[in-house]
């Protein structure tokens, strides 16, 4: 299939990508704030550590320092399903992010050709095309996606955040965290620079 490549994607895409990017990073915050909490380590401290640690090794983290905090099943049930369910969202998340992004001007087998334009007015002509290197094996596939399923993507992410923030709550009440060590309220301690872009 051979492929051009006009890069004015709709602003319905757009928005919804740059949603998914937007709670995505929240999500990551998040991430830190929790391990700041169960690791009783103010959020600067914290930083230092987290800084470049890929998102996997945190959620991996949070589940062994967990274990070692509390004997409550039912706590580490409800934190298995919710890194689990962080870990799907974070796959999809990837996903998307990663792809490059375009219009498809030659359409499948069986389908009649339009012109660019109305390509445009059909949801399935936007593709992403996301390639993964591993080793010595690189794949590449074509995603077909409408706006809304990136969109419903966001609310996901977002819906777990909530859950993520009650469960580190509950967590912090159980196991008697300090909530204010891995605090936004707790940033004073960490070093803001302005960055011009």
């Amino acid at each position: 299939m051979r492929l051009e490549f006009p890069r004015t994607i709709p602003d319905e895409y757009l928005r919804a990508i740059g949603c998914v990017v937007n709670e995505w990073s929240y999500m990551e915050v998040l991430i830190d704030n929790a391990l700041a909490t169960i690791s009783e380590l103010k959020r600067s401290d914290a930083l230092v550590l987290l800084t470049h640690l890929q998102t996997e090794t945190k959620l991996n983290s949070i589940s062994n320092i967990l274990t070692q905090k509390t004997e409550s099943k039912t706590l580490l049930k409800k934190w298995e399903t919710t890194i689990s369910e962080i870990r799907r969202l974070k796959s999809k998340r990837n996903l998307i992010v990663h792809s490059n992004w375009m219009f498809q001007t030659t359409l499948p087998a069986g389908t009649t050709k339009m012109e660019t334009s109305e390509l445009l007015k059909h949801p399935t002509s936007i593709i992403g095309t996301h390639i993964h290197a591993k080793g010595k094996e690189t794949k590449s596939r074509n995603i077909h996606v409408i706006a809304e399923t990136i969109e419903n993507l966001a609310n996901d992410i977002r819906n777990i955040q909530n859950n993520f923030i009650t469960l580190i709550g509950e967590t912090a009440k159980a196991c008697k965290f300090d909530t204010e060590i891995g605090s936004e309220k707790n940033m004073a301690q960490v070093k803001h620079v302005k960055v011009d872009i």
